[in-house]
């Protein structure tokens, strides 16, 4: 099965909303594509379609399942679910965030409301989000690639060929 690439920006706060705003985790995060048709494009694991809207979709981090932030009041050990939350935000170049105190899921400050990237993506899962691998800054990845491996703000990702 192949891969699509999507190029866009990863959005974790609306400044006209931000109580109504994404509300980011360990293995989840907003992506607004520049071509959202081409969600449309991609296959549907349960016939689902895409919870794709005006603002954008969910992707799914794909391999990666860290704990919850927020699951019906019912946390899954918080301290580890907000490092996980935390470090994504901090791998995708987002600095300066803070949340609302009396609503922890929330983004109340950031200096940034949006960083460009990618996502490269398979497929929608069962809850119409997309499942991708993603990408920052505004490189893409190597669509030829057997391996890549994620690295830090400001470098480009790279490919390794197989041995």
């Amino acid at each position: 099965m192949g891969y699509t690439v999507l190029r866009g920006s990863f959005v974790i706060r609306y400044p006209a909303l931000p109580r109504q705003g994404p509300q980011p985790d360990g293995d989840t995060v907003k992506f607004q594509p520049d071509t959202p048709a081409l969600v449309d494009t991609l296959p549907r694991r349960c016939g689902r379609p895409a919870q794709i809207n005006s603002r954008g979709i969910s992707v799914r981090l794909e391999a990666i399942d860290a704990l919850e932030t927020h699951f019906d009041n019912d946390h899954q050990e918080l301290a580890g679910a907000t490092a996980a939350r935390d470090a994504l935000l901090a791998q995708l170049g987002f600095t300066g965030v803070t949340f609302f105190p009396d609503a922890p899921n929330n983004v109340d400050h950031t200096d940034q409301d949006s960083v460009r990237g990618y996502v490269l993506s398979n497929g929608i899962d069962a809850n119409g989000r997309m499942i991708g691998f993603i990408y920052t800054p505004v490189t893409p990845p190597n669509p030829t690639a057997h391996r890549c491996s994620w690295t830090t703000r400001g470098s480009t990702p790279r490919s390794t060929p197989p041995s």
